[in-house]
């Protein structure tokens, strides 16, 4: 088994390279501060417009007028409290279900957009340093030894016979706040098999003391293309 580690780019002889590497950190650093700003507003903004609902159904309540009658005063006495209870959590769910969703959504989607550009022009340097090719698959990774590696969407991918697990390159992968790893095996250091006490079908990946926890789809891809003992 071996275990190697991005260790960023070599920028000590490319200046262009090295600025443009870190303007794309910046800017993340940027749009990340934004999508939190944006998030703390939606909140402000869903939370006012629920104090404002709660306020107008109050007044609208109380200004239903008093009769006379002790009958019809218990009768509206009790569509008052009966509409206080109702109205309560349906204020409370169209704020968290409907309103600060949607905020969210829209504020949200400008951050994805340019981070995604970000994703798109940094991740090259990730997929050559590590050498991602076809075949491979993005998986999910229930337990593992490595706790990085844990409860996330892994890349499984071959290069020169060499069976290689690292996070998500396919797509993109610019988070400066995580480690990006990998761990490569030969086939004769690994073992595959069911775990039979799990409610999933999942598939323990291992090679001695480290290992991974794969859902099915993981199986089918050692099947067809990389050969394991089951």
């Amino acid at each position: 088994m071996r275990y190697f580690q991005y260790n960023r780019i070599d920028l000590r002889n490319n200046d262009n390279l090295k600025d443009e590497y870190i303007a794309l950190i910046e800017k993340e650093k940027s749009e990340v501060k934004k999508d939190k700003k944006y998030t703390r507003l939606s909140l402000a903004i869903s939370t006012v417009a629920f104090i404002l609902y709660i306020i107008i159904s109050a007044v609208v309540l109380l200004s239903i007028p008093t009769p006379d009658s002790y009958f019809i005063t218990m009768l509206i006495l009790t569509i008052k409290i009966t509409s206080a209870f109702v109205l309560l959590p349906v204020g409370i769910w169209l704020m968290f279900w409907g309103l600060y969703p949607s905020l969210e959504q829209r504020f949200h989607a400008n951050y994805t957009k340019v981070i995604n550009k970000y994703i798109t022009n940094s991740c090259p340097y990730l997929r050559a340093y590590y050498g991602l090719e076809d075949p491979y698959i993005v998986t999910k990774c229930y337990d593992s030894s490595d706790r990085d590696f844990k409860n996330s969407d892994i890349c499984i991918f071959i290069v020169n016979d060499e069976l290689h697990i690292s996070p998500v390159l396919v797509n993109g992968f610019f988070n400066m706040e995580r480690e990006v790893d990998c761990y490569a095996f030969m086939r004769y250091e690994l073992g595959l098999a069911p775990v039979k006490k799990s409610k999933l079908s999942t598939y323990e990946l291992r090679s001695g003391d480290t290992y991974f926890i794969l859902d099915k789809h993981a199986k089918k891809f050692f099947d067809t293309h990389y050969w394991v003992n089951v």
